[in-house]
């Protein structure tokens, strides 16, 4: 009976050493999967771009979510604010350094799927609309 006891104690801390580092594995990867959300508007990748998505943005804001799309890419922005905002966002990944920016960057727009080109240009013509041009 004794033995027994011993050992289904080694069991359990046996597998008390499987399910501890388990669990935080599994909670290391529910941290990155939020850190992976990738932006404000990640939907912007996989669902259409409404004009009741755009009206109450500002036209920053317009500007950050077209811009987003190309930075779950890893476009390498060469305006300052645009570089300086993304690179502060935890989920950014420029996609090469910065002196092989071009390159890189016709790889991101080259991955760009058909959703994603459309909603750009959805969100362009309305920042267009919404300075006053059409």
């Amino acid at each position: 009976m004794r033995r027994t006891t011993m050992s289904r104690g080694k069991t359990s801390l046996a597998l008390m050493f499987v399910f501890i580092p388990l669990f935080f594995l599994a909670l290391a990867v529910a941290e990155n999967s939020q850190a992976q959300a990738q932006g404000i508007w990640p939907w912007t990748s996989y669902r259409l771009v409404e004009e009741s998505d755009l009206g109450p943005l500002s036209l920053r804001d317009l500007e950050i979510m077209r811009n987003e799309i190309y930075a779950r890419k890893g476009w390498i922005f060469a305006r300052a604010d645009l570089n300086g905002y993304f690179n502060s966002q935890p989920w950014y990944r420029p996609g090469g350094p910065p002196w092989d920016r071009e390159r890189v960057n016709r790889m991101a727009e080259a991955s760009l799927s058909p959703l994603e080109r459309q909603n750009i240009s959805r969100i362009s013509s309305y920042e267009r609309f919404r300075r006053g041009g059409r």
